[in-house]
């Protein structure tokens, strides 16, 4: 009996330890539609979101959402021209299980690193999609967004 007590102990270790992580990889990448920042002097933008979430992670989702909210700051910061866009977008994504009273369902916690510098677009649009969305890790199932903080 002792033995399947410790085996209980092990696999809740292991499920409490298990993380699912992904990035837009080492450098910043670069929409080529975008085309290069027209003032290099000016600084990065940077924002944390953290969700806590049930069900699963549409991370794809999440990253649009946090990439908006960058670029909302960089349509303020160039308000003079008529289209603002992102260059040099680097992105992480950490999702970590966590324990939530909503039944049976699980929950995570989602953290975004999102940093990006703003720039005012000549000709080119900005396609309001993050970089590397392809290499973005979710978990399946509905998810369901139980609370929402930002830190910038």
């Amino acid at each position: 009996m002792p033995d399947v007590a410790h085996l209980f102990v092990k696999l809740r270790r292991a499920n409490k330890a298990a993380k699912v992580e992904s990035s837009s990889g080492d450098e910043p990448l670069t929409h080529e539609m975008v085309g290069r920042g027209l003032n290099p002097k000016q600084g990065s933008l940077r924002v944390t979101d953290t969700y806590i979430v049930a069900g699963g992670v549409n991370a794809k989702c999440l990253l649009r959402a946090t990439r908006n909210s960058l670029m909302e700051v960089a349509e303020f910061v160039h308000a003079e021209s008529e289209e603002a866009g992102l260059y040099d977008e680097q992105w992480s994504i950490t999702i970590s299980p966590k324990h939530i009273s909503r039944g049976n369902e699980k929950g995570f916690k989602v953290t975004i690193h999102y940093s990006a510098c703003p720039k005012a677009s000549s000709m080119r649009r900005d396609p309001h999609v993050p970089v590397a969305l392809d290499r973005a890790k979710g978990v399946p199932g509905l998810m369901t967004i139980l609370q929402y903080d930002q830190d910038r």
